[in-house]
């Protein structure tokens, strides 16, 4: 399985390179849009890229040049999560993407409901809301799966998620995210068919 925080890189890395398909561009431009040290780090593939990526083949995050170590850097005093800038709520690349005619809320589990934003080729993307200390179902995916947060946050794996933070699973991802205490407000992006709970008996969706 794949960590997050490398697959979360190598979108960056393709995002500057204009390899995205359209809605995941949208949700690495909102994450850029909402996360100061993402928005560092992009600019620094964007730099990277002009000059040395666009002749060499892909290789795993970790054996990439050590100038990208530095890119990704953490900065020791980290900007606050901006405010997402456009209307209903919603980062301005996702408005874009999206529009912004509200959608009505819809139960998916307990304590937990959908807003569907729209269908883009083989992606689904919707707002996610989760009550307190609440837990997804655990599930695997078909493909990829971004999940942007907007407010509160979640913690998956270890791993503690809050605005303007990116989670990506893929393929080889089973897990079960759990919300913070004030729950959680996101938008999730599915490639494919969407999640696989582990367990089939639960309704989800």
């Amino acid at each position: 399985m794949a960590d997050s925080e490398d697959l979360v890189a190598e979108l960056l890395a393709d995002h500057a390179l204009g390899r995205l398909a359209p809605p995941v561009a949208a949700i690495v431009a909102a994450h850029v849009e909402l996360s100061p040290a993402a928005a560092r780090a992009f600019a620094g593939f964007e730099a990277l890229a002009g000059r040395r990526l666009e002749g060499i083949e892909p290789v795993p995050i970790g054996a990439r040049d050590p100038m990208l170590e530095r890119i990704l850097a953490t900065d020791p005093a980290p900007a606050p999560p901006r405010a997402p800038e456009s209307g209903g709520g919603l980062p301005r690349a996702i408005a874009d993407l999206v529009g912004t005619r509200p959608e009505r809320w819809r139960f998916a589990w307990f304590g937990i409901r959908r807003r569907p934003l729209g269908r883009f080729g083989a992606f689904t993307m919707e707002m996610i809301r989760v009550a307190g200390r609440r837990a997804i179902p655990g599930h695997g995916h078909a493909g990829l799966e971004a999940t942007l947060v907007l407010e509160g946050g979640f913690s998956d794996a270890g791993v503690s998620y809050g605005p303007g933070d990116l989670a990506v699973a893929d393929v080889d991802t089973e897990h079960r995210p759990i919300a913070d205490p004030e729950g959680c407000l996101c938008i999730a992006l599915v490639e494919g068919a969407g999640i696989r709970l582990v367990n089939p008996f639960r309704r989800w969706r």
